[in-house]
């Protein structure tokens, strides 16, 4: 029979689904964590700005070293993690809206009778909670909609080229 052809198929893909689920929530960690420390960067560049009018060399820790070592690196993993989040969030929704369709295939399939509660039951509360998972790891954290990666990149860009600025624009 051809369930149980797709059976095997259907696990396969709910274990590559859960893999792309926790890949996501890994990336979604570390693209928050590097746009904090961009932006902590950002914070003491603008915190050793006026300590540099004080000192009569600028030897001591100038602003364009922080943001040269610390700053544009931040920024450019920050930006490929970005891209690796969109490329699994991409392939993950595709296998999400195949596994559905498969999913709601297979049950209009089966008799609409109500059916004890089997082994089974509990496969499927587990499949449920799978799909909701994704869908739920695919926005990264503090972004309620769509564009979420959009305000990260934004961000990532914009707070080296202000610490930059800052750096270059207030030199006494």
């Amino acid at each position: 029979m051809a369930d149980s052809k797709t059976k095997p198929a259907l696990i396969q893909q709910l274990d590559q689904l859960s893999r792309e689920t926790r890949g996501l929530e890994r990336l979604a960690e570390v693209i928050f964590n590097l746009t904090a420390a961009n932006i902590l960067v950002l914070l003491l560049s603008m915190f050793l700005t006026p300590f540099q009018y004080l000192m009569e060399t600028s030897f001591l820790f100038p602003n364009f070293f922080v943001i040269a070592t610390f700053a544009v690196p931040l920024s450019f993993m920050a930006l490929y993690s970005l891209r690796g989040f969109e490329r699994i969030k991409y392939v993950g929704r595709v296998r999400l809206e195949e596994i559905s369709d498969e999913l709601h295939w297979n049950q209009s399939l089966m008799d609409r009778r109500p059916a004890p509660l089997t082994p089974n039951s509990k496969a499927d509360v587990e499949v449920r909670i799978l799909l909701k998972r994704f869908s739920i790891n695919e926005k990264l954290p503090f972004t309620a909609r769509e564009g979420g990666e959009t305000v990260y990149a934004l961000v990532n860009i914009v707070a080296p080229l202000t610490a930059i600025a800052l750096s270059i624009f207030t030199q006494p």
